[in-house]
């Protein structure tokens, strides 16, 4: 085959949004992460959706009513879902490790669209307080 005839199109090929909102929240994503053990460090896989606007705001404002305790709890609360596709238990989560926590709420907020750049944010409180 000559090497005119390969046509790679390195276009991304670009989806309607309409298409997407039809899937909505009920895309399951599958995710991997470390989760610490009496035996050691152990990968574990788990299921993830994204959050809807509405669901984000109402766990900020929930947030904000328990002086901003429980935020990144929420977003997982609602993100990760069993092995059913179900929420699983609020009480399961509050028994996880901090780091596994936050590893989870990351991938959550990522699919969700939220990008959370560290630096960034330090540059703006910085900014915001003065220095």
């Amino acid at each position: 085959m000559a090497e005119k005839d390969l046509k790679i199109n390195k276009e991304p090929k670009i989806l309607k949004l309409e298409e997407l909102l039809v899937d909505g929240v009920e895309v399951e994503v599958p995710i991997t992460f470390d989760y610490p053990t009496a035996n050691g460090i152990v990968p574990v896989s788990a299921i993830i959706r994204p959050l809807t606007t509405v669901e984000w705001e109402e766990a900020t404002t929930k947030s904000i009513r328990n002086d901003n305790k429980g935020f990144t709890l929420e977003i997982i609360g609602k993100g990760l879902l069993n092995d059913d596709g179900e929420p699983l238990n609020p009480e399961l989560l509050k028994g996880m490790p901090i780091g596994v926590v936050n590893e989870i709420y990351k991938q959550v907020a990522d699919i969700s669209g939220i990008r959370e750049d560290k630096e960034e944010q330090y540059r703006l409180t910085r900014e915001l307080m003065g220095f």
